[in-house]
């Protein structure tokens, strides 16, 4: 396939490292993910780039967000594509361009080896299209623990961590990342922290057919009682409870999830709040969220513990948490700095 530059951009993570397939991509879907290329129109001349989020939704049916640029404006396309087969990634339909561009179009798409080649066309657009599948490689996936900082999990065993009445942690080590045990019980860490730059890495299942709040979820609790939620959020909308999404409190700026399968990494600063003898806030804390890479929650002041945390004073020194809901959602390169109180030096 020609390498054009038709760059549908909807692409919300800016890439690290971007190459053409990766190998935890490889083998679980052959159209699901981000995808790059260009755009060109034989009736009037016209080309522009295109980038696209491609989701997975069961069954041989997949969501297509396209963005390509239009005259040097984004131009948003949703294909729905139906009818893959695991011999046959081809799909064909009908889209609406609207009236500047001759209303209804078909369409037909064809997908093999990481490349998709595909045509829009009615009287008045006769579009082709020439995309590849991309992997947007975080720049914090496998960050070294760095001076001072206190590693939860290595990748070799779950000793750190017990189940939330002090037994052992019933979670699994797989392949070197810390697997939930679905209906186990959520786990909590060893050691104690409050202000704190945490660090943890996990990878959503693919589940294609679930939808909502059963594709994927867990949650990283900082502090035991604030929770960043885990989810597979690949190509949906910033929400409080999508990934990134502090429940009730905070939507993310912007949703930089990768899709399931690939290894995604949340780099977390954290000033816990202070608290009074009766365990009264006397001070917010705050906290800073990185997602591969993309700042989602910059200086968020803390004033109180999400649903579902350990329920303790959140202005002392508590254990990371990290939620079973159910799902079958790996952790790995756990690790946590303390630091000193907001305001003070390093």
């Amino acid at each position: 396939m020609r390498k054009l530059v038709w760059a549908l951009s909807l692409a919300m993570v800016t890439p690290l490292v971007v190459v053409a397939e990766s190998d935890d991509l490889k083998g679980i879907d052959p159209v699901m993910g981000n995808w790059e290329g260009d755009w060109s129109d034989s009736n009037s001349g016209a080309s522009g780039e295109l980038t696209a989020k491609i989701i997975a939704r069961g069954k041989g049916m997949y969501k297509g967000l396209f963005l390509a640029t239009v005259e040097g404006q984004e131009f948003p396309l949703e294909f729905p594509l139906k009818g893959a087969t695991e011999k046959s990634s081809e799909f064909s339909g009908k889209i609406n361009l609207g009236e500047e561009r001759g209303g209804e179009a078909e369409f037909k798409f064809e997908i093999e080896d990481g490349e998709l080649e595909g045509t829009i066309k009615n009287d008045a657009v006769d579009v082709k299209i020439d995309m590849e599948r991309t992997y947007n490689k975080p720049g914090s996936i496998g960050a070294k623990p760095p001076e001072g900082a206190v590693v939860l999990f290595d990748g070799k065993s779950s000793e750190k961590f017990t189940q939330g009445d002090g037994k052992p942690a019933k979670w699994e080590v797989v392949d070197g990342a810390l697997r939930i045990k679905p209906g186990s019980g959520s786990i909590v860490s060893k050691d104690k922290f409050d202000n704190q730059q945490l660090h943890i890495e996990f990878r959503t299942p693919f589940l294609p057919l679930m939808r909502g709040q059963g594709r994927g979820n867990s949650g990283v609790y900082v502090g035991g009682n604030f929770e960043i939620q885990v989810l597979d959020s690949f190509g949906e909308e910033p929400k409080d409870n999508e990934a990134g999404g502090i429940y009730k409190v905070s939507v993310p700026k912007e949703n930089a999830s990768l899709p399931p399968g690939e290894w995604q990494a949340y780099d977390i600063t954290y000033f816990a709040p202070k608290t009074d003898a009766s365990g009264k806030v006397t001070e917010p804390g705050e906290i800073t969220v990185v997602y591969n890479g993309t700042p989602i929650h910059e200086k968020l002041a803390v004033t109180g513990p999400t649903a579902g945390g350990i329920g303790t004073d959140i202005g002392k020194p508590n254990p990371l948490m990290l939620q079973d809901h159910g799902n079958l959602v790996e952790f790995r390169n756990i690790w946590i700095k303390p630091i000193p109180p907001k305001g003070e030096a390093k």
